[in-house]
């Protein structure tokens, strides 16, 4: 896990103009340049684990459909932003990568947890290179700790307002829920005195780090940066 604070991550690969984001010519830039490599997971229709950040797919491609009422099918030879590349599986991505640099995948689960998690452990249980999942839902995170005890597992945070309660995990019950290796929260959070209790303990990554100024602003505060637009 000594990764997760040692080399800036690519927020959805390396993607610029003319590299579309979550794709794999985004990945392979990424690897280009050492540089680990988050992405978003979701579900198709019939069951299929995409690289994907929305739940439609109409920004990147055009088409208004939601991602999961879409069937693999469907979805495979959509090309996204108008360039020869297309919305990979995650087995597509694993083979990209194929340990070269460390993979950060988020799942975007909702509600209580399953299919998407269940589906992408059994992908993830055949790949042998440095990986950690998170997300949001912190019911994903508890049933990776459930399931996937080893694994590294982190919680994403939108926000971290200080309370008038005595501990981190009062102040963040999705923290206590998940009870994760590491946390990820919004860059512009940041400084917080919530977290300053937290250093130390569990490594802290802001994320999506885009320019210079935030990430003067945020370094001194987190262990690394999740980070798109600049070469930190």
């Amino acid at each position: 896990m000594d990764w997760l604070s040692t080399r800036p991550i690519a927020h959805r690969g390396l993607h610029s103009e003319g590299v579309p984001e979550n794709t794999p010519a985004a990945a392979r830039v990424a690897i280009d340049a050492g540089y680990p490599v988050e992405c978003d997971v979701r579900l198709t229709a019939d069951g299929v684990a995409v690289v994907h950040h929305d739940p439609t797919l109409e920004r990147l491609t055009g088409d208004d459909r939601l991602v999961s009422e879409t069937p693999w099918a469907d979805l495979r030879g959509l090309s996204v932003l108008d360039t020869d590349q297309t919305v990979p599986r995650l087995v597509d991505l694993l083979d990209i990568v194929d340990g070269q640099v460390p993979l950060l995948v988020e799942l975007k689960a909702t509600g209580r947890p399953g299919r998407l998690e269940a589906v992408v452990a059994g992908i993830l249980d055949e790949y042998d290179g440095s990986f950690a999942v998170q997300s949001f839902n912190p019911l994903t995170v508890r049933w990776f700790r459930r399931h996937r005890p080893s694994w590294p597992r982190g919680q994403l945070l939108w926000e971290v307002e200080p309370r008038e309660w005595s501990g981190f995990e009062d102040r963040f019950p999705v923290v206590w829920i998940g009870q994760p290796d590491f946390l990820a929260v919004e860059q512009s959070a940041l400084p917080s005195d919530s977290l300053s209790c937290r250093r130390g303990q569990l490594p802290v990554l802001a994320w999506t780090v885009r320019t210079d100024a935030e990430l003067e602003r945020v370094s001194p505060h987190v262990d690394n940066v999740i980070f798109e637009d600049i070469s930190p």
